[in-house]
């Protein structure tokens, strides 16, 4: 396989998730490079995947972490939740040029009974002060996005990006709706640093089609 799946696994919940999920994917491909970021490195399964471990407190943007461990050896990833079924990987047959490849992308979403956007929330103003550009960063949805970057240093770039923006508005990040936890709505922040680094971002809602995000059936297009 020519890319690599990236996770967040931290917290004994998603950690458990993540080992089954993993059983379940390595049934589906035994070929697949699974890359995965913990808390505690102990507790994952004695599986083929390169496991990072991290003593952060929580935040959904430590993901840009295991992003640059598989950006290291891969020019495409696959960053997904842990709370997911895949169905094939066929998809990525058809993801030959650079950008970030989403299921759809929206000026505005809502959040915790809450429309958004860059009028209405702390986060979200800070966020556009920093656009310099003439399209508006939009949400997008973070269980399942495929970045394919084919130059090493904008792969570089692209984490640099994202680290610091986030340092800019940590301050008013938002937290999630299930558990109150740090950094929710990272997906804005991806596409600025997209922006940031030329990288088109590709909206499809039939590429996805094989992958199913377990709350996102309940939820349609709202923050999980």
């Amino acid at each position: 396989m020519n890319f690599a799946l990236c996770f967040l696994a931290y917290g004994d919940e998603h950690i458990q998730e993540f080992n089954n999920l993993c059983y379940n994917l390595l049934r589906l491909d035994d070929t697949l490079n699974i890359f995965v970021l913990t808390d505690d490195k102990s507790k994952i399964d004695n599986l083929p995947v390169t496991v990072l471990e991290t003593r952060e407190e929580f935040n959904f943007n430590l993901k840009r972490y295991v992003i640059e461990e598989a950006f290291k050896h891969y020019e495409t990833v696959i960053l997904l939740d842990t709370d997911i079924d895949v169905k094939s990987f066929q998809f990525m047959s058809k993801i030959n040029a650079d950008g970030m490849y989403v299921k759809w992308v929206d000026p505005k979403l809502t959040h915790k009974g809450i429309r958004l956007d860059t009028k209405n929330n702390d986060y979200l103003i800070e966020l556009n002060k920093l656009n310099k550009h003439i399209i508006p960063i939009q949400f997008i949805p973070e269980y399942c996005v495929v970045i394919k970057i084919s130059d090493i240093q904008k792969r570089v770039n692209f984490i640099k990006q994202w680290s610091n923006i986030h340092k800019l508005v940590k301050q008013f990040e938002p937290t999630d709706r299930h558990y109150n936890l740090r950094g929710a709505i990272e997906g804005c922040i991806m596409y600025l640093s997209c922006l940031n680094v030329n990288i088109p971002i590709i909206s499809d809602e039939v590429l996805f089609d094989s992958i199913t995000h377990y709350a996102s059936t309940q939820f349609e297009k709202r923050l999980v």
